[in-house]
């Protein structure tokens, strides 16, 4: 069974991964005031691909230590490590060149987040002389701004009616200070009460199909999350 460890991030980033009966190990001592989360046993997201869960508070930029993933080789002869990459907010420290058969070794990775980016499963990829090994690892990010819906629909010859979405934020994280749109249609951001915001959105003309963006900016940046409303004036079936 693979199993998801959760790595916790607090003030700087603290790291309880397991894989197997393996616990991970960090290269910077975390700080005391940081415990490790549990480790909870679960299906991987894929079948047969070993998968980790690291978990952020909103405003974690990047994890402050080197982070140690397992890599087993369950073949009966060494493994010999030719590459390892890795997609967007992944970066690789070090890898070893060998794994004894039957063994267990470390990637060390750094996570660095994109900012205004909804992409919350990374992937690392092994190139080894026995074949392509894969890992996941999906960002669990503590929610600081929530819409209660992401789209925005209109239909051909319909009139350009005006649409609301509503924006939450959590206490003591950002505020809503403008928004933007394109293709010349309009958005107007209104204050709805204590933590909730209107975003009215009026497109400029409904006569014909497309799509538009209506960004929303904030007072401070948002890794890991895109504040971005899609409008869509869609063809009369």
């Amino acid at each position: 069974m693979n199993i998801i460890a959760k790595v916790a991030l607090g003030a700087a980033l603290s790291v309880g991964v397991a894989y197997a009966s393996t616990q991970p190990e960090v290269r910077s001592k975390p700080p005391a005031d940081v415990p490790l989360r549990p480790v909870v046993e679960s299906n991987a997201v894929q079948p047969g691909i070993p998968a980790y869960e690291l978990q952020a508070r909103w405003s974690d930029k990047m994890s402050a230590n080197i982070l140690n993933v397992p890599l087993k080789n369950e073949g009966d002869r060494p493994m010999e490590v030719i590459g390892v990459q890795a997609t967007r907010g992944i970066f690789i420290a070090d890898f070893p060149a060998k794994v004894a058969p039957g063994k267990e070794d470390r990637l060390s990775v750094v996570y660095v987040a994109d900012e205004n980016t909804d992409g919350d499963l990374e992937q690392i990829r092994v190139y080894t002389d026995q074949g392509i090994k894969e890992i996941l690892v999906r960002v669990v990010r503590e929610t600081a701004v929530s819409f209660d819906t992401r789209e925005l629909k209109w239909t051909v010859g319909d009139g350009g009616e005006t649409k609301v979405v509503t924006i939450t934020t959590a206490a003591n994280t950002v505020v809503p200070q403008k928004v933007r749109v394109t293709s010349g249609h309009t958005a107007v951001l209104e204050k709805a009460g204590e933590g909730q915001w209107r975003v009215k959105v009026t497109p400029a003309s409904a006569v014909k199909s497309g799509r538009f963006a209506v960004f929303v900016d904030f007072d401070k940046p948002l890794p890991g999350t895109a504040p971005v409303i899609l409008g869509v004036i869609q063809a009369r079936e």
